[in-house]
């Protein structure tokens, strides 16, 4: 019974340890050209295409061809891109 807190709180360490690494992995993100390119911004682009779908689709409209949804601005695709993974990684060490 008394090894239940002390795994306990090292989940809770290493969940804390996984923040800042999180910020790391943002600002390398955004400087390095390759992880820009390749990494953030097609998801980035993606999840803002399946939110604009999804979000014509709720709102009852029937006619949707014709409907060209507008890309990101690279600025924007990004930033939504680096959060995106540096979320992904905070979750990847929640499960593990």
């Amino acid at each position: 019974m008394s090894s239940f807190p002390v795994i306990k709180l090292f989940s809770l360490f290493i969940k804390q340890l996984s923040k800042p690494a999180a910020g790391y992995i943002k600002r390398k993100a955004k400087e390095s050209y390759f992880i820009r390119k390749y990494i953030c911004i097609p998801p980035a682009q993606l999840y803002h295409r399946c939110d604009v779908r999804l979000r014509i689709w709720t709102s009852g409209v029937k006619k949707r061809s014709g409907y060209k949804i507008p890309p990101l601005t690279e600025e924007r695709a990004i930033d939504d891109g680096a959060d995106l993974l540096g979320e992904t990684f905070i979750f990847g060490v929640a499960v593990g």
